[in-house]
């Protein structure tokens, strides 16, 4: 996470970089943290299908179905 934080000082929009915060968030259980880097990986690329897999599953966590439901559906749109 240290290395993707150090990308970020750089670069704030790096998809990557924000795609591996949100990855490893997730993976931590700190889903809140996760939907805030994940949004901007797929701002940053708006086919990153992996991004919106995970940022699907954060707003499940969070209690946000809507959400989920919309990000889970979106990468075959």
């Amino acid at each position: 996470m240290e290395w993707y934080r150090k990308t970020l000082g750089v670069k704030t929009n790096e998809r990557k970089a924000n795609f591996g915060l949100g990855y490893c968030s997730n993976s931590k259980g700190e889903y809140s943290a996760a939907i805030n880097y994940l949004k901007k990986a797929v701002e940053a690329e708006t086919t990153y299908t992996a991004a919106f897999v995970e940022l699907g599953f954060a707003y499940y966590k969070t209690g946000g179905f809507s959400d989920a439901e919309y990000h889970f559906n979106r990468p075959s749109v």
